[in-house]
């Protein structure tokens, strides 16, 4: 990971975003750092008088101003490129906009909460953000500790050259490359189960149905070894997990039990959309994970 654009939240506390971006540089040459800081558009803000746009604009441009100054760069290496963008337009397009022109290898974002009905969840520019960005987003839950390892959570197929594969292979990458940048472990989990267990189990037997689980692990492990393969090199240093049950249950146990810090998981795509759709693992995370959420397209561009 050699170019990082951080999005600095307006009027919001951003340390943790610049926390996690001193780690990466930590001991590091050769990487651009991209800061950015979005302006409203006024004009898409009916209720503001014509006279009040000069004041809200420069107050607004005072703000931001004040904000990329106040990140503190000491720590980030002498070999570390900083550079500010002050962007003018509606959040998230306009951070899209300038994620589409600089193509970071990280986007770097505390997240923004929303309640809706009694419940706390990711804010709905973020999610937005998620389906119009072409890269992948860690979005920040909180600190990260320095020794805590990060967690890929990735689907399988059993055709080799199937998309959901070359999915996996991706967010196994990033999520090795933001292992490396921290100096912490990288652990692979994926979860199986198989269509109509409880009929199949009804209708099979017992002792039927535990013959076909046991070859559905030795199935998805053979799988998540190829693919780790394929995707990271069979010599890098990463710790698999294969389990039975359904993701959401899983993983937030493991991350619970875990201390994991960071969940990587990818977003599935559709041919008749243009921009992305998440998967239902991603989706239930976006609101109920306990750790940080690093998001990953399935494409590059």
């Amino acid at each position: 990971m050699k170019s990082l654009l951080v999005c600095l939240n307006p009027g919001e506390d951003n340390r943790h975003a610049v926390s996690v971006l001193k780690k990466m540089c930590r001991g590091s040459e050769g990487i651009k750092v991209e800061l950015s800081y979005v302006i409203p558009d006024l004009e898409e803000w009916e209720s503001v008088e014509l006279s009040s746009y000069d004041e809200l604009e420069a107050q607004f441009a005072e703000e931001a101003k004040r904000m990329l100054a106040s990140v503190d760069r000491s720590g980030l290496g002498d070999g570390v490129v900083v550079t500010q963008h002050l962007v003018q337009g509606a959040f998230p397009e306009a951070l899209i906009e300038l994620a589409d022109r600089i193509k970071p290898d990280l986007v770097i974002k505390q997240q923004s909460y929303r309640q809706r009905l009694g419940k706390v969840g990711l804010s709905d520019n973020d999610r937005r953000l998620l389906r119009g960005l072409r890269h992948p987003v860690l979005l920040l839950h909180g600190a990260l500790e320095d020794k805590a390892a990060v967690l890929s959570s990735v689907a399988l197929s059993s055709e080799v050259d199937s998309a959901t594969n070359a999915l996996a292979k991706r967010v196994l990458k990033v999520n090795q490359g933001l292992a490396d940048r921290l100096g912490v472990p990288h652990h692979v989990a994926h979860c199986w189960k198989v269509v109509g267990e409880e009929f199949l189990r009804t209708r099979m037997g017992a002792e039927a149905f535990s013959q076909i689980q046991k070859r559905r692990q030795t199935e998805a492990e053979e799988a998540l070894d190829r693919v780790l393969s394929e995707a990271i090199g069979v010599e890098a240093e990463v710790v698999k997990k294969v389990f039975h049950g359904a993701p959401e249950l899983v993983l937030t146990k493991l991350i619970v039990e875990g201390g994991y810090q960071v969940l990587g998981c990818g977003m599935t795509s559709s041919d008749r959309l243009q921009d992305y759709i998440f998967g239902t693992t991603a989706e239930y995370f976006f609101d109920h994970s306990p750790a940080s959420l690093l998001v990953v397209p399935p494409t590059k561009d």
